[in-house]
């Protein structure tokens, strides 16, 4: 029986030794990983490489984490998203919740944490 490929994931942060430990680590476990460091680049990745999953920082330059989610829209893409923020509150959870995300993860990431998540919403 052949094996259901990996989802290709977009992580989206300006922090590069967060995106660059994210993406070998998914790496390692199978997934094809796409990164972006702002918004812009997050939303053009999105539209041209189909990424299954996009992993989200709240917090980035020039085009926040909420304002990608205002253009993507989740809900009705059908685009999976799980946000991650070191700062995020419980509004803040809300917030990309209503807006489609699926999930928040706080900063440091805990690997396990992640895996989970991302094993249960793809």
């Amino acid at each position: 029986m052949p094996r259901t490929p990996k989802p290709k994931i977009l992580i989206v942060d300006d922090e590069e030794d967060i995106v660059t430990n994210l993406e070998a680590f998914l790496e390692e476990e199978g997934y094809e990983t796409l990164t972006a460091r702002e918004g812009e680049t997050a939303l053009k990745k999105i539209e041209e490489e189909k990424p299954n999953l996009v992993l989200l920082d709240l917090n980035i330059p020039k085009m926040s984490g909420f304002q990608i989610l205002e253009r993507i829209k989740p809900r009705e893409t059908g685009l999976k998203v799980l946000i991650f923020s070191g700062v995020a509150t419980e509004e803040d959870k809300a917030r990309a919740l209503a807006l489609g995300a699926l999930g928040l993860l706080t900063k440091p990431i805990q690997i396990d944490a992640l895996l989970q998540e991302i094993e249960k919403v793809t």
